[in-house]
């Protein structure tokens, strides 16, 4: 492991940043977790503001071993990415399905203005990205679930 601290652990979900496929696999975790408990409304806003509270003081502890890459292993940006994908939608497990491959969709491809965003050094490089992966994949997802 790069660093055995506990702020990194967190950023790496535990061994979950070591397995084949990190991002997918924590994708596929948070989507289910947002599945099992469903949060809605005013639930979900504290859902996802709880998360950033407690995710934001090990992105800057680990500051200076983010500051030139986004290490795979680090999934907690993945995380955030797909909470922003359930923003205001309707959770059900055909949203959740789409919403993990959207999402997945636009966090791989990098396609503007998501690689631009890459491109940031430091902790702003590695969670823009997925936030804007995020805000793509809910506004595809929202004209997905009107026509499907």
């Amino acid at each position: 492991m790069k660093n055995k601290n506990i702020f990194y652990k967190i950023l790496t979900l535990g061994p979950i940043g070591y397995l084949p496929a990190p991002g997918t696999i924590a994708t596929i975790l948070t989507g289910l977790l947002i599945w099992v408990i469903k949060p809605q409304g005013i639930y979900y806003t504290v859902f996802a503001f709880v998360l950033f509270v407690l995710t934001l003081k090990p992105f800057t502890k680990c500051k200076k071993l983010l500051e030139d890459s986004d290490p795979p292993e680090v999934v907690m940006d993945e995380v955030w990415g797909t909470i922003i994908t359930f923003a205001g939608i309707l959770i059900s497990i055909k949203s959740i399905i789409l919403g993990i491959v959207i999402f997945r969709f636009f966090d791989i491809s990098k396609i503007w203005p998501i690689n631009r965003c890459e491109k940031r050094k430091g902790i702003n490089g590695v969670l823009m990205d997925d936030v804007v992966a995020g805000l793509l994949a809910n506004l595809v997802l929202r004209l997905c679930l009107i026509w499907i």
